[in-house]
């Protein structure tokens, strides 16, 4: 019935976008669904070569993000991903995104901090560490900082204080960075 109406949906009123984020969780009935989804464009023996079966479901789009780290051999992703990456009559284009460099984190931090780059060099190069340059965890990590009282501006000094020794022992969920 899913298919019908994407089918429906992409012919009458043009391309159809699907996105799905953190597809790494998806168990085997969601990958099932997502092929369901793009059945008719995967690789299918019995479909024959005319014109409209070629130009058949190319009017939808579907893009899947995943951390690739996060996806074994043994992950139902990994073999659909094969699966389309097997297939002649779909165009995989994948995008591997890394982390933001130190200098980014360090810019990230001064702004919100709005204090001088200059001075938050150290605290940025261990969020860096912390974070792997994921913005979200950096953001996280720097908010927990905060919250636990180990980052802290003092009124008196007017300064921003923090220990770099108990930061570096602040462990770090694995949910969080690699």
């Amino acid at each position: 019935l899913l298919s019908l109406l994407t089918k429906a949906l992409s012919d009458q009123y043009g391309p159809l976008l699907l996105f799905m984020d953190d597809i790494q969780w998806a168990d085997p009935s969601s990958i099932e669904l997502i092929c369901s989804l793009m059945e008719n464009s995967l690789c299918n023996e019995s479909i024959e070569e005319t014109p409209a079966a070629m130009n058949h479901g190319s009017n939808i789009l579907f893009v899947g993000c995943y951390r690739s780290y996060a996806v074994a051999e043994s992950n139902p992703l990994t073999a659909f991903i094969r699966q389309i990456k097997d297939c002649d009559t779909i165009t995989l284009d994948e995008i591997n995104l890394d982390g933001l460099s130190k200098d980014v984190i360090n810019a990230f931090i001064s702004d919100s901090l709005f204090y001088p780059k200059r001075l938050t060099r150290s605290l940025a190069t261990l969020v860096h560490q912390k974070s792997a340059g994921n913005p979200l965890f950096a953001k996280e990590f720097l908010n927990s900082l905060a919250t636990e009282n180990l980052l802290t501006y003092s009124l008196s000094k007017h300064k921003w204080q923090y220990d770099e020794d108990i930061i570096k022992m602040k462990t770090v969920s694995t949910e969080v960075a690699v």
